[in-house]
C-alpha cells in the first residue's frame, strides 16, 4: 500500500470520527438528558425522581435515617429534670438541614407526663446529643422516649470540621452550685462565631449524670477556650468523663 492510499485512509477515518463526535454531541441529551432536579422526572444521572446524582436532594434509598441511640431524664432538683438523647447520623455526606424532635416522658403506667419539642442541626458521620434543660414534671418519669420528624436529606459539604474541635481538658467544681470547666481546642484554620457546644458528663459506670449547652461567641483558628457549665444543685456523682459536641452545620461549617 503506497503512501497516497494510506493518507486517504487516515483522512477518511478522521472524517468519520469527526462526524461521529458531532452526532454524539448533538444527541447527548437524548441518551443522557441533563438533570433539572425540578421536573418531577428521573433523568440525567439522578438515582430517583429529582434526587440523587448531581441533585442536592438525596433519595431515600441512598441514605440511612438518623437513629436514636438512647434517651435519659436526669434529675436536677425536686421535680426538675434535664432531658438528653444521643442521635447518630451514619451518612458521610448527607443530612437534613434541621431535624425536629420530641421528648416524651412516661410514668410507670406508661402514661405521658410531658412532651417537649425542639429542633437541631444534624452532624454527618457522627453521634451527637440533643438536650432540653430544666424541664418541670408533675411526677418522676419512668421512661423517656425521643420521636424524630424525618425531613428531606441533602448533599452536604465535604470534610466537615466537627471532629477537629475537641476537648483537651476538663475540671469539676462540686458544691451547691456545681460547675464543669471544659477546654475546647480548634485544630482547624476556620473561625467560628456563635458556636453551640453541648456537653455530656459521665460517671464511672458510663452513665450520663449531667448535660449542658452553651454558646461560644467566637473561636478563632487554632484557638483554645474554656466553656463553663453551671448547675444550681450538686451533681449526683463525680464526673469521670466529659464529652463536648460542637454543633456545626455541615452545610456551612466555617465563618
Amino acid at each position: 500500500m503506497d503512501w497516497a492510499t494510506k493518507r486517504k485512509i487516515i483522512y477518511g477515518v478522521a472524517a468519520i470520527l469527526v462526524v461521529l463526535s458531532f452526532v454524539a454531541y448533538q444527541t447527548r441529551t437524548i441518551f443522557f438528558p441533563e438533570p433539572t432536579c425540578f421536573d418531577k422526572k428521573q433523568n440525567g444521572y439522578e438515582s430517583g425522581i429529582d434526587c440523587g446524582g448531581t441533585c442536592l436532594l438525596r433519595c431515600n434509598l441512598d441514605i440511612s435515617l438518623v437513629s436514636v441511640d438512647w434517651a435519659r431524664a436526669i434529675r436536677i432538683s425536686g421535680n426538675t429534670y434535664d432531658f438528653i438523647s444521643m442521635l447518630s447520623n451514619k451518612n458521610i455526606n448527607s443530612a437534613p438541614v434541621s431535624l425536629t424532635y420530641t421528648f416524651i416522658a412516661l410514668n410507670k403506667n406508661g402514661e405521658i407526663i410531658k412532651t417537649v419539642t425542639g429542633e437541631t442541626i444534624v452532624l454527618v458521620s457522627s453521634s451527637f446529643p440533643v438536650i432540653k434543660q430544666s424541664v418541670s414534671l408533675s411526677e418522676a418519669p419512668a421512661k423517656l422516649l425521643l420521636k424524630l420528624k424525618q425531613e428531606p436529606y441533602y448533599a452536604t459539604l465535604e470534610n466537615p470540621k466537627t471532629q477537629s474541635i475537641r476537648v483537651t481538658n476538663f475540671s469539676y467544681e462540686p458544691g451547691n452550685i456545681s460547675r464543669i470547666y471544659v477546654d475546647i481546642k480548634n485544630t482547624t484554620r476556620n473561625v467560628y462565631l456563635k458556636l453551640p457546644i453541648r456537653m455530656v458528663a459521665y460517671d464511672e459506670h458510663n452513665n450520663a449524670i449531667a448535660v449542658g449547652e452553651n454558646i461560644l461567641p467566637s473561636l478563632d483558628k487554632e484557638e483554645q477556650k474554656q466553656v463553663v457549665f453551671v448547675w444550681h444543685s450538686p451533681l449526683s456523682a463525680t464526673p469521670i468523663k466529659v464529652r463536648a459536641y460542637p454543633i456545626i452545620s455541615p452545610f456551612s461549617f466555617s465563618y
